[in-house]
């Protein structure tokens, strides 16, 4: 996927009151399933096709965004001997 095409998916993801990169004025793991369980409440209220795909591929990205967050949880904590 080219920068382009990214960046308009973001701008239509604003548009929706969605974000695709978490804040991280919280913790960013917690940011992001608050932000997924919101993306998946806009999806079943969604009626637009175009809305649905755009709210799609933002809980995809945000569910990519968590995986990797608690993969690099998991490899700190398994580090540290914990």
């Amino acid at each position: 996927m080219d920068k382009k095409m990214l960046d308009e998916i973001r701008r239509k993801a604003g548009k929706f009151g969605l974000s695709i990169d978490p804040k991280f004025n919280v913790d960013p793991l917690t940011e992001a399933k608050n932000r997924l369980r919101v993306a998946e409440g806009k999806l079943k209220a969604a009626t637009d096709e175009n809305e649905v795909k755009v709210i799609s591929f933002h809980i995809n990205k945000l569910k990519q965004n968590i995986e990797a967050m608690e993969s690099m949880n998991l490899g700190n904590i398994e580090q540290n001997g914990e």
